[in-house]
């Protein structure tokens, strides 16, 4: 038996959502409408099933593999031309014989799926179509179905529904479960999340370890011991929660996300890769970087403001090392060297002229017992002078790549490990040289506003914001000395 699972149907009202991902990616509960649609299936001992993508197929492609995680053979092709979900049917249905079942991407899943999809398929039988719940699902013959996309005209899977409700024959009513619906606008996608939060959709799989009743957890979570956690909640893999807000209830944080110090998260979906800043209050939100989505009335605004909403990407794509930035530091260690060679020099004679400190760098090294801590490195930097020639030094841990040019505040390599937890967030944000508040001329007023606008210029950071972060260092003298140091 095989499985078509289309693009979304009747879903006008979720545009405001579709706009921050593609539809097949659409997160409800930690993971993709979509996936949970193929978890069920293959539940149901279905392993072949395609997905029929009208947007962005090259994201759908990354997330869902070819179908090994559900032990299942899964394909995507892409919809895209006028006439493409004919010809993308008749491609699929190449080879194929039997029993053929079309749904939704947007159907919404429950328990009662598998048995139901077990019911039309016994009655659909060989000979004719059967349309069930209102035409959210087709049950029809492999061959019936590629003669319908070989000599009828369609576009979407409602014009398909139609031209096989006109060759079926009278088959008895079935009613259509009430747990089987379509996800079509914002109000049916919360009810979808908080039923499964909830557990009323026992065959929903949440992609977490249940922590409490009603709070599911991730791997690799640090929760700040004064965030306030109300069921029911899910916090994805590989986030950071600090401070000393309310997360929950009804609130869904996917993987890779930052949040810190926000004052409440209820009612709300924090998509994937989106920093969350100070104070940040998300009542009935769903975010994505620095979109947002009121999920009452669909109004959809981007944050102006970096420290209230971030994009956690751009800084995991860079943690690593900006090649731009490495080539400036290159430039600036030779352009300062008839300059910072003599200090140097002078170094070797009156050791107070030169500071040397042990930190951790971004440079991890594996351990034969899994674990990655990051490298010590010694730091060097001259007590006098402007900002740029005092770092001149340090320069060397830049192309060393223990630094970056500008990123958050380096960990003293001997701090206790909670202190290194909560100096600056561990999504793999890196360690720099210079930092921005050593510029701007103001001191931050704390520790932790420091690590907001340190946190928040890694994932929002660009080549063209570190050279100004480089050029106004050239003309500051005496810098604050650091809450960290």
């Amino acid at each position: 038996m095989k499985a078509l699972i289309f693009p979304f149907q009747r879903a006008e009202g979720l545009s405001p959502l579709r706009s921050l991902c593609p539809d097949f990616v659409l997160p409800l509960a930690g993971k993709p409408i979509v996936e949970h649609l193929v978890e069920q299936l293959a539940a149901t001992g279905i392993q072949d099933v395609t997905l029929l993508c009208d947007d962005r197929p090259e994201e759908v492609v990354r997330h869902f593999g070819s179908g090994e995680r559900w032990g299942c053979t899964l394909t995507t092709s892409a919809v895209r031309e006028q006439g493409g979900l004919r010809r993308m049917l008749r491609a699929a249905l190449h080879g194929v014989s039997g029993m053929v079942i079309c749904l939704p991407g947007n159907l919404a899943v429950s328990p009662e799926l598998a048995t139901f999809l077990e019911e039309v398929a016994a009655e659909a039988g060989h000979d004719a179509p059967y349309v069930a719940g209102e035409g959210d699902i087709i049950a029809v013959d492999a061959a019936t179905l590629l003669s319908l996309s070989e000599t009828d005209s369609f576009e979407t899977m409602v014009e398909l529904r139609e031209l096989a409700q006109q060759k079926t024959v009278t088959a008895p009513k079935q009613e259509k479960p009430p747990q089987l619906q379509i996800i079509s606008d914002l109000a049916s996608f919360i009810d979808a999340q908080r039923d499964i939060l909830a557990g009323k959709r026992a065959g929903s799989r949440i992609p977490a370890r249940s922590s409490a009743e009603g709070i599911w957890i991730g791997d690799h979570v640090q929760i700040s011991a004064d965030v306030r956690l109300v069921a029911p909640l899910l916090i994805g893999s590989h986030c950071q929660i600090s401070g000393s807000g309310q997360i929950g209830p009804n609130a869904v944080i996917s993987p890779y996300c930052l949040v810190n110090n926000s004052d409440l998260i209820c009612d709300s979906l924090i998509m994937s890769g989106t920093a969350t800043g100070t104070h940040t209050e998300l009542n009935g939100m769903a975010a994505r970087g620095r979109a947002l989505v009121n999920l009452r009335s669909g109004a959809t605004v981007t944050s102006p403001d970096a420290f209230i909403l971030g994009d956690t990407n751009s800084g995991r794509k860079q943690s690593s090392g900006d090649f731009g930035a490495t080539l400036l530091a290159a430039a600036l260690l030779l352009l300062l060297l008839p300059l910072g060679l003599p200090l140097l020099l002078c170094a070797l004679v009156a050791p107070s002229l030169l500071r040397q400190e042990r930190y951790l760098g971004n440079r991890r090294l594996k351990t034969l017992a899994g674990e990655n801590p990051r490298v010590p490195f010694t730091l060097r930097q001259f007590c006098r002078g402007p900002l740029l020639l005092r770092r001149w030094p340090g320069l060397v841990a830049v192309l060393a790549g223990d630094l970056t040019l500008v990123g958050a505040a380096a960990t003293p390599a001997n701090a206790p490990e909670q202190y290194e937890a909560d100096a600056v967030f561990e999504l793999d944000a890196a360690r720099g040289l210079f930092h921005i508040w050593e510029v701007e001329g103001e001191m931050p007023e704390s520790l932790d506003e420091q690590r907001v606008r340190e946190n928040f210029h890694a994932v929002t950071r660009s080549f063209a914001g570190d050279l100004v972060v480089v050029a106004k260092a050239v003309f500051t003298a005496n810098p604050s000395k650091s809450p960290l140091t």
